[in-house]
Order: structure tokens, then sequence, then C-alpha cells
């Protein structure tokens, strides 16, 4: 079994990646939520309001948010 295993694998193919399909109301409520989401962060820890690297944070809350709203819509 060990042997013929390597023959099993050579056997079954990739699959395809699954194509991302955003509607364009989608796409406007997680552009929304994203930057709603970086300026809630900002306003309540005071941080990426100035050009320094809590702008960097601000911008990966963002990003984050923009997933997770991304993950619940599909």
């Amino acid at each position: 079994m060990f042997l013929s295993a390597g023959e099993e694998i050579k056997k079954t193919l990739p699959k395809k990646p699954d194509t991302i399909v955003l509607k364009p109301l989608h796409t406007l409520l997680i552009i929304l939520s994203a930057v709603l989401g970086g300026l809630l962060f900002g306003y309540i820890t005071g941080k990426g309001l100035t050009l320094d690297s809590g702008l960097f944070l601000t911008f990966i809350v963002a990003i984050t948010v923009g997933q997770v709203v991304y993950n619940i819509l599909n």
C-alpha cells in the first residue's frame, strides 16, 4: 500500500480555485464598513490620527473589518 500511494496522488487532479464575484452593493458595503471601522478605531484609541506607525495599525484594522464583513456577506 505504501509503494502504491504515489500513483494515487498522480491520479487526483487539483481543483480550480473558486472565483470571487463581488456585487456592487456588497463592494460598497465592505469599503464603507472598513473605512468606518478604521476611523472608529482611530478615534477610540487615538492611534492613526497622525502620520506615524499608528496609521499603519489603523490601516490593518480597516482591512480586517473589511474581511470580516466580506465573510459575513458570503
